[in-house]
């Protein structure tokens, strides 16, 4: 009666042991989306636009180059938004004096085309990198060379923007663009799959070790009951040696 009695005590103290081991499990997997960064935000489809500021969102680029004011799910919205100008865009020009002759320059449809990420500011009165105004810092080989054009200063004169010299070529090809780009879809990617963050993926791999280990203790678990209520002795594995020789000894290990 004993036995049993114990048994059903082991399993009653097991039972409110994973209770709350799934209590605390679940605690830390709310807690980290309460104290959350302000890296990201939550997925686009959970924010409605409710506020002055989502509904008002200015989408010229000119109006963000201090880098401040954005909040993450706004700059979603800015970098899905369409480079290219509407039918009715009347496209800018540059002067420029050849030979005492001045002559125009015009930016056209096809520059947009080519570089996704052109975007014109009608209060700067010029182009910039819609990817570098939001996400690039410095540049230079030890990033410490602030960046001004097409990033803060906008690129107003058109004469040479295309070719392996051009304004717009060069930039494309400049390391703290690319870092731009890849860390623009990086942060698109992460926006709207959260369960990609790293605090989430970590807290994932906690759970699924919690998991694996709860199943690896289940047989010994439910073994020591059946002995238990069976009145059946634990051993080890081991067979050798003379258990009559234990009684001997007092402070012996009756497991082998």
């Amino acid at each position: 009666m004993n036995n049993k009695r114990s048994g059903s005590c082991l399993v009653s103290w097991l039972n409110k042991q994973k209770k709350n081991n799934d209590s605390i499990t679940h605690l830390n997997e709310v807690v980290p989306s309460e104290v959350e960064d302000n890296s990201l935000s939550l997925p686009a489809e959970n924010v409605s636009s409710t506020s002055n500021e989502n509904m008002d969102l200015s989408t010229d680029f000119g109006d963000y180059l201090d880098g401040t004011g954005l909040s993450d799910y706004n700059k979603v919205r800015l970098l899905e938004l369409s480079n290219i100008p509407g039918n009715d865009f009347i496209y800018p020009h540059s002067v420029h004096n050849k030979k005492g002759k001045n002559e125009k320059r015009f930016l056209n449809k096809t520059h947009f085309e080519k570089f996704n990420w052109l975007v014109y500011s009608k209060k700067a009165g010029g182009v910039f990198c819609k990817y570098c105004i939001l996400f690039a810092v410095k540049g230079g080989k030890d990033k410490n060379i602030a960046l001004k054009t097409l990033v803060t200063v906008p690129l107003t004169k058109y004469a040479k923007i295309l070719g392996k010299d051009g304004d717009l070529s060069k930039h494309n090809q400049h390391l703290y663009h690319l870092n731009a780009v890849s860390t623009s879809n990086d942060f698109l990617i992460r926006f709207k799959n959260p369960e990609n963050k790293i605090i989430n993926l970590v807290n994932t791999g906690r759970m699924k070790q919690v998991t694996e280990n709860r199943l690896r203790l289940k047989p010994i678990i439910e073994t020591v009951v059946l002995c238990g209520r069976q009145n059946i002795s634990l051993r080890g594995h081991r067979d050798q040696g003379d258990l009559l020789s234990l009684k001997n000894h007092d402070d012996a290990s009756v497991v082998n």
